[in-house]
């Protein structure tokens, strides 16, 4: 994710939400500057959040999610938007950009139109690639769905030189991330009984990468979000074992093969009904190097840590330091660091929240 975690201020002080934005300034506070009043609904199917927001270089923001507008403010009318929407640095909503699902095939005149788009990238030349789906008819079944893996211009409209190279058997599009290089690193899936996902690097026009290949013991896997570290490799979820779900976390190297140096597992031993696996919901590599997950565990590695832990990465020194929760409600608390390599576990050291946490 390139940018901060979504949620809005309703008003000042008070709580936040998945369907809009808050910006903060260096020191915390809020950045009252920055103004919305969110996202609104799908015309059916319930769907009203934000997934991932992705920071220009010129600070728009770009927001995904799935969603059907978005409002400047709690008196103005929505501006239709199908799961993707450009925001100016206030806040409101820019109308130089929009899709057009007439680009991606969808039929005219669908009724109840919807899309979900699950991250968003950009490129050198300022182009913005899209993962996500469009759906229209009712909730449930849906009369249609076309699922896209997109380069969009500036504008919005569709770049129709990127035509990606996809196997049949890939059902839908879940991640997408530029590498440095150019390069263009997708996440898939083959389908919601498949045992295995689909990971691969594309070239800019859209052809495969032969230089990659996704370890095959791997699970189902997800992105959340998707991001290359600066030695080019990937923080991936996927599952301890077949009956178990997102409760271990992994690092692809740059050619698709497995981290031996990074792994771990995570439970819930004092849930609601007992001891389970846990899920690592949210998960980020610091411009340190540092690793910062977050979502639903109480142990990671057998260490105890509650719904949030750090792990030391490869480019600085162990320390020891205290993770601060009072902010969002919990005490402060000294937390364990936790090994995610065979060699000793060092000392505790200082983390912040993910920049992506649900």
């Amino acid at each position: 994710m390139q940018g901060v975690r979504t949620g809005t201020v309703l008003s000042p002080g008070t709580f936040l939400q998945s369907n809009s934005i808050v910006r903060f300034n260096s020191d915390g506070t809020i950045d009252t500057t920055f103004q919305t009043a969110g996202t609104t609904a799908w015309p059916t199917g319930g769907l009203n959040y934000i997934e991932d927001l992705t920071i220009q270089p010129d600070d728009k923001i770009i927001a995904v999610g799935g969603f059907g507008g978005f409002r400047n403010s709690s008196t103005s009318p929505t501006l239709i938007r199908y799961g993707i929407a450009r925001l100016n640095l206030d806040g409101s909503v820019d109308t130089s950009f929009q899709i057009n699902p007439a680009d991606f095939g969808v039929p005219a005149g669908a009724s109840q139109l919807r899309a979900q788009f699950r991250q968003a990238t950009i490129d050198s030349a300022g182009r913005i690639l899209v993962a996500g789906y469009f759906e229209w008819g009712p909730a449930y079944p849906v009369t249609g769905t076309i699922h896209v893996l997109a380069r969009l211009n500036p504008d919005g409209s569709r770049d129709t030189t990127f035509a990606p190279v996809i196997p049949p058997a890939v059902t839908e599009f879940e991640n997408v991330v530029v590498e440095p290089s150019g390069n263009i690193m997708v996440i898939g899936s083959l389908g919601q009984s498949a045992s295995s996902s689909w990971m691969k690097r594309l070239l800019p026009n859209g052809s495969p990468d032969p230089s990659f290949t996704l370890e095959p013991s791997l699970g189902p896997i997800h992105g959340r979000p998707l991001q290359v570290d600066a030695a080019g490799r990937y923080l991936l979820s996927t599952r301890n074992s077949p009956l178990t779900y997102q409760d271990r976390l992994v690092r692809v190297l740059a050619n698709g093969s497995l981290d031996p140096a990074f792994n771990a597992t995570c439970q819930y031993v004092n849930g609601v009904v007992g001891t389970g696996p846990g899920f690592f919901g949210t998960f980020t590599t610091a411009p340190s190097g540092k690793i910062y997950s977050g979502s639903y565990f109480d142990r990671v590695n057998g260490v105890i840590t509650m719904k949030l832990v750090a792990f030391e990465g490869d480019y600085v020194p162990n320390s020891t330091g205290t993770l601060q929760f009072a902010a969002a409600g919990f005490s402060d608390r000294k937390q364990t660091e936790i090994s995610a390599s065979p060699s000793p576990a060092p000392t505790a050291h200082p983390a912040r929240l993910p920049q992506h946490c649900r």
